[in-house]
């Protein structure tokens, strides 16, 4: 399985070396190149969740997948001051949900987000400057939302709906949630 890991600069997100990856349950590891690839051999049929993290950054946790032969996936780790800006807490878990556009459906602004059997779960949109705007009920073109007050150790779904669009996970399933490190959910659009 190879990751391309990449992180923001600004409003893109650029290739994001020396970060370490690690999977969970199997001890496997690997450190991203220059390109920002990291690549390790797992089991076929496998389920791992990776986790991201290099000094500078927001370690950040991706929903489990189950591996198979070629797989090549770009997951994001944010800069340490989003998580800061964020209001990530060493106490507590932060569910950050990312939407991505698809060759049908390119506009992620209007996607509403809901983690699965958790009507506590309450997302906060990001404006299209960066800042939580409280009086979004769906995502701004930025296609991000934070979701706070979910207890750490649990795994949780997360779906978007929009209107003329499917959505769909793509590889990757539950997302465990850890105190202190940004969990990632992406939503996909279709």
């Amino acid at each position: 399985m190879t990751l391309v890991v990449r992180t923001n600069a600004g409003n893109s997100f650029v290739p994001a070396p020396e970060v370490s990856v690690t999977w969970s349950g199997c001890g496997a590891s690997a450190v991203s190149d220059e390109k920002g690839e990291a690549t390790v051999s797992l089991g076929v049929g496998r389920t791992f969740a990776p986790r991201l993290g290099r000094e500078g950054l927001t370690t950040t946790l991706w929903p489990e997948i189950t591996v198979s032969e070629a797989q090549r996936l770009s997951p994001l780790i944010l800069r340490g001051s989003m998580g800061e800006a964020y209001g990530l807490r060493a106490d507590a878990p932060l569910l950050w949900v990312k939407v991505y556009p698809g060759a049908r459906c390119k506009d992620v602004e209007g996607t509403t987000i809901e983690v699965e059997g958790r009507p506590e779960a309450k997302p906060e949109y990001i404006g299209v400057d960066g800042p939580i705007d409280l009086s979004l009920r769906a995502t701004s073109v930025a296609g991000t939302a934070l979701v706070r007050g979910l207890p750490a150790g649990a795994k949780v779904k997360v779906r978007g709906s929009k209107a003329s669009c499917t959505t769909n996970t793509g590889p990757w399933g539950a997302v465990p949630l850890e105190r202190g490190v940004i969990s990632a959910a992406p939503i996909c659009l279709e």
